[in-house]
């Protein structure tokens, strides 16, 4: 609609004004120094012309201001003006008056003293590739002589023809067509206006959606006609996304339930086999797929879930991860120290899911720290809780990647990829966030952060119990 608008408008302006104004006024009437000559040989004719009905009027002030504004921009300016015996110039004596003879015409004419319908006229351009001029005589029943030449400069001309031209044609012609279209293009403007806000609104709507959870659609109502196709595509397509979506949890859901029972039969059944290398290993691999489904079951549960409700103390629940996780620290002898600013850190959620959070952070810290060494926990007063190893570090080209469902790195690790992502889900369940980035030194640091919980009073940072630290600086 704006385009057609503004094309509208651009070949109505075109056939209204500056078609008609190129028609009318030829390519020189818009040079500035034939403006100028223009508007004094107006000027001269004026004055010319009122001087013969009265020849004894004062000097017009038009006449004056021109003249005196064409010979202040070009000093070799010459102008002579003769009616009957009155006599305006600049100079005392025309410069071609004699030259063309135009004295003996006229002592001839006296002489015959012809009737004052008989008249002599003579016109002829002075000008030259560099300067304007022209002479005018004309006898009828007196003489009149009108001679200017060396006109280089050209000057103000506020009325002359171009600008009287396009103010007529502009204001007469093509005032009503402009404010028509004027009013057309407010008129868009309006709409289209009110259809961007709409579109907006659609659009803002559409960032909200969360990827996990599409059993919403794109209002249809109050769309814009022209926008109305696209958004039911798009809220097909969010439907068979959703339904796919569906399709795979259910499946995911389904056979990690079913295979929940016939792994616990199968662990059970080979713990009644005779002991042998065999055995050790068999019951291991069971426990791996065991870990695997449950794992998947916990992906599943998290994205059924909208929100968690409760609070818990965000140091107390660290703290029973870590005595868990004690005696697997223990066989490897590596020390798990824990370091935080506040007494207690409430925050809102489910603790069982935030244990398993913390669970998969130092069972992984764990897992990269060499026989002997150390895996420090950090909790601040913000609720940054940090997580470091002394492990190889982490590949900065990997990074970004380390929480995306079944990425190992390195490729060769022990587990199905599957511990990161839960973590992250967790902390996206909670208003919180997971990152990960390479200590100072040596090893790699997982951030994680919960957001306090609302009305609920923290207690204020103090300084932590001495424990035996490494550098470590946990990033806020």
């Amino acid at each position: 609609m704006a385009v057609l608008t503004l094309l509208l408008l651009g070949v109505g302006a075109y056939l209204v004004t500056i078609r008609p104004i190129l028609a009318v006024l030829p390519p020189a009437a818009f040079d500035p120094l034939d403006r100028s000559a223009q508007r004094v040989r107006d000027a001269i004719n004026a004055e010319a012309f009122a001087l013969s009905g009265h020849p004894d009027r004062a000097v017009s002030r038009n006449f004056t201001a021109t003249m005196a504004e064409a010979v202040r921009r070009n000093p070799d300016f010459r102008y002579y003006l003769r009616v009957g015996d009155r006599v305006i110039g600049n100079t005392p004596s025309p410069a071609y008056f004699h030259a063309l003879g135009l004295d003996r015409l006229e002592a001839a004419r006296a002489a015959a003293d012809a009737a004052p319908e008989i008249c002599l006229q003579m016109f002829r351009n002075l000008s030259t590739p560099q300067d304007k001029g022209a002479l005018e005589y004309l006898y009828c029943d007196r003489p009149r002589y009108i001679e200017y030449h060396g006109l280089r400069h050209a000057f103000p001309t506020p009325n002359d023809r171009a600008e009287r031209a396009v103010r007529k044609l502009f204001w007469t012609t093509g005032s009503a067509f402009f404010y028509t279209v004027a009013a057309l293009f407010l008129l868009a403007s309006a709409v289209i206006v009110v259809n961007m806000r709409t579109i907006r609104r659609v659009a803002r709507l559409a960032q909200s959606f969360d990827a996990n959870h599409l059993d919403v659609q794109l209002p249809e109502r109050g769309v814009p006609a022209e926008v109305l196709p696209l958004v039911r595509a798009i809220n097909q397509l969010i439907g068979r996304l959703h339904r796919t979506q569906a399709r795979q949890k259910f499946f995911l859901s389904a056979a990690a339930h079913e295979l929940r029972t016939p792994l616990t039969v199968l662990r059970t059944r080979l713990e009644l086999l005779d002991e042998a290398p065999i055995k050790d290993k068999l019951i291991g691999d069971v426990r791996r797929v065991t870990n695997l489904v449950n794992q998947l079951l916990t992906l599943m549960k998290l994205d059924t879930l909208a929100e968690v409700a409760g609070t818990f103390d965000l140091v107390a629940t660290t703290r029973k991860v870590l005595a868990n996780l004690a005696p697997l620290a223990g066989q490897r002898n590596i020390a798990l120290s824990f370091a935080p600013q506040v007494e207690q850190y409430w925050m809102a959620g489910g603790a069982d899911l935030v244990e398993v959070a913390i669970a998969n952070l130092v069972d992984n810290a764990i897992s990269f720290t060499p026989d002997g060494g150390e895996v420090f926990v950090a909790l601040d007063a913000e609720g940054l809780l940090s997580v470091r190893d002394f492990g190889p570090g982490l590949d900065p080209a990997k990074i970004s990647s380390l929480f995306d469902p079944f990425v190992r790195h390195p490729s060769n690790r022990r587990g199905f990829g599957l511990g990161l992502a839960i973590v992250k889900a967790i902390a996206t369940l909670h208003g919180g966030s997971v990152a990960a980035r390479n200590a100072e030194g040596a090893g790699a640091v997982f951030d994680l952060r919960f957001p306090p919980s609302d009305g609920t009073a923290n207690a204020t940072a103090r300084p932590a119990t001495p424990v035996r630290v490494p550098a470590f600086k946990a990033e806020g």
